[in-house]
């Protein structure tokens, strides 16, 4: 299989991927044999979301009730970084690619997946306490579902001062070890807003919001091609990227609240040329997103959640007002940083 057909499928667990099978996976789907005995591949379309994978959870550590980000730091400048015992010094992020320099010698430059192994001392919130940890990079891997080959998947942990345990920085549903993704910025842990502030670095847990939209293509650091007609232009993926964590959690008011539950199926699709994500099954379109949620909608994802298909209050006047419907048509407006999703409900 290519690495760019690769790069369509999403490898999730086992009971979320059976959910999905059930609304719309087809015999070639579920015929797939992931090497993870506790996985399946399914196709990268039947996205699925909800409280551990995708919807109430941005990424990683703690975050005031509602998950958000795995681990941020304030910036690159670091106390205590070294790697098996060797001082470094002028931490750079590039992508997903850390670089670093031999504080004894600065024509030594390691970067990428030379830097297995570092160590740096952060203050980090765990829980409702704030308290000084080191933080190990146990290893770093290319990301076998990137199609583009620049992103980095990172094995963390973190020891509190005076201790002697290592504990994962990101973990599944079942506390199993997950990687993380470095991105620059920081998100608002409440609104799930970038904040810009390139000096910034925040471990993305893969399992949520942040590292699954870059996992299937929105890189924030990267651009690609929007057209209009025969008028095409290069834009940046950074607002696709937020788009998405907007969609993934079903945050359809833009203010870091989510409407979605576990084992959730949807189809993903942007107006890029080529597309990252292309719609690739009949599932009813639900809604349009920009980086600050839904542009329209035409159903919420969970009908449960709004009898009588009424839709979120977003402005709190009480009518149901705040969203237009939907048209396909939509797609042909130079709409910027347009994602759509459909789903199976």
């Amino acid at each position: 299989m290519s690495a760019r057909k690769f790069s369509k499928f999403l490898r999730i667990g086992m009971a979320l991927a059976l959910a999905a099978c059930s609304q719309g996976c087809s015999d070639a789907d579920s015929s797939m044999v992931a090497t993870n005995p506790n996985s399946v591949i399914v196709n990268n379309g039947l996205q699925l979301n909800g409280e551990q994978f995708n919807g109430l959870q941005l990424n990683g550590l703690q975050l005031n009730g509602l998950q958000l980000n795995g681990l941020q730091l304030n910036g690159l400048q670091l106390n205590g970084l070294q790697l098996n015992g060797l001082q470094l010094n002028g931490l750079q992020l590039n992508g997903t690619s850390f670089s670093a320099r031999d504080a004894g010698d600065a024509s030594h430059l390691l970067s990428g997946t030379d830097l297995s192994g570092m160590t740096f001392d952060v203050t980090a919130t765990l829980g409702n306490t704030t308290k000084q940890i080191t933080v190990k990079i146990d290893s770093i891997s290319p990301d076998a579902m990137s199609a583009t080959h620049d992103v980095l998947l990172y094995d963390l942990s973190y020891q509190e001062a005076g201790t002697s345990t290592w504990t994962s920085v990101c973990t599944d549903g079942n506390g199993a070890a997950l990687p993380a993704l470095p991105l620059a910025n920081r998100w608002n842990l409440t609104t799930g807003a970038r904040i810009d502030a390139p000096d910034a670095v925040t471990f993305a847990c893969s399992n949520g919001a942040l590292g699954k939209c870059v996992r299937w293509g929105y890189r924030p650091w990267a651009t690609s091609t929007r057209c209009s007609g025969p008028m095409c232009s290069t834009v940046s993926l950074q607002d696709y990227h937020q788009a998405c964590t907007r969609m993934v959690r079903a945050d359809y008011c833009g203010n870091g609240e989510a409407h979605t539950i576990d084992g959730t199926a949807i189809d993903v699709f942007d107006n890029l040329s080529p597309q990252v994500q292309s719609r690739s099954t009949n599932l009813k379109l639900e809604a349009k997103w920009t980086a600050n949620g839904a542009t329209c909608l035409n159903k919420t994802r969970e009908a449960a959640l709004y009898p009588n298909d009424k839709y979120p209050d977003c402005n709190n006047n009480g009518k149901d007002d705040d969203f237009r419907k939907c048209a396909d048509r939509d797609y042909a407006l130079p709409s910027p940083n347009l994602i759509g999703s459909s789903y199976a409900n």
